[in-house]
């Protein structure tokens, strides 16, 4: 849950609440307690009789250990609720949609590592195997060269270069011969040179040996019409599917190497 999808303050502050353990019971006190303020006030500003003080607005970011992208978009929107002069909600208005906007990209939903270089990014995303071979790493028994190649059916020498490169860029790492995955995850960004090669890659592979789909798979395609409001919608549905994929990926056991595709796009 992010809060760039909400546009009320209110509705944000009551959904965290909900979504914590037990429905929730207990946080507003816990909130009062946090910030210095009497839990009738709490419950004056969530019933709408009062507003949160900016204040109040940046201890409560600390309590739900937003990021700095998050924290503004708060604030702005406890600034929005306040504000009464209609050229104030104008510009309060802008920053929170520019503030969305970058809020909606998956490299603000996504907590990544790694950063490389511009010539490091076109080397790593230039073949699916590079990022496959790293992940690899992380399954216990993927630990050398030969284990790898034979997973990913490649000569065992493109795989010793593959390896050298992850090892020099800390991706993996090497100790007494035994291959790990170093930085957990890495990003590339809508404006990279590499990110359209990194998709094809990736699509170019899985389509490469789409046959029937296995019991545990899933293929799916869906052209459909409908409104603009409905596809920013739908897009946001997809942000949190990919939060939610990689929480559960995260906790997971390495035991398997999958690649989830997802494309949502205008045709006309």
């Amino acid at each position: 849950m992010k809060v760039f999808d909400f546009d009320d303050y209110r509705v944000f502050i009551r959904a965290r609440v909900e979504s914590s353990p037990r429905n929730g019971h207990g946080q507003y006190r816990k909130i009062a307690e946090f910030l210095d303020i009497p839990t009738s006030l709490v419950s004056q500003i969530m019933s709408g009789t009062r507003e949160l003080s900016l204040e109040s607005a940046s201890l409560l970011t600390e309590f739900f250990a937003l990021s700095d992208l998050e924290t503004d978009y708060f604030l702005n929107l406890v600034g929005l609720a306040r504000a009464n002069h209609p050229s104030l909600r104008i510009k309060i208005q802008r920053r929170l949609t520019e503030a969305k906007e970058k809020g909606l990209q998956i490299s603000e939903r996504i907590p990544h590592e790694k950063s490389l270089s511009e010539q490091e990014s076109q080397q790593f995303y230039s073949q699916w195997y590079y990022s496959g071979a790293r992940l690899l790493t992380s399954i216990d028994s993927m630990n050398s060269p030969d284990a790898i190649a034979q997973a990913l059916r490649l000569p065992v020498q493109t795989v010793i270069q593959v390896v050298d490169f992850l090892v020099q860029t800390g991706l993996c790492t090497q100790k007494q011969g035994r291959l790990s995955i170093g930085a957990r995850s890495t990003h590339v960004g809508n404006d990279s040179s590499s990110v359209l090669r990194h998709h094809m890659n990736w699509r170019m592979k899985v389509m490469s040996q789409m046959t029937k789909p296995k019991e545990h798979e899933l293929i799916f395609t869906g052209p459909v019409t409908l409104s603009r409001d409905a596809r920013a919608e739908v897009k946001k549905l997809l942000l949190r599917l990919i939060e939610d994929w990689g929480t559960v990926a995260d906790q997971s056991k390495e035991e398997v190497l999958s690649c989830l595709n997802i494309d949502w796009v205008d045709i006309t």
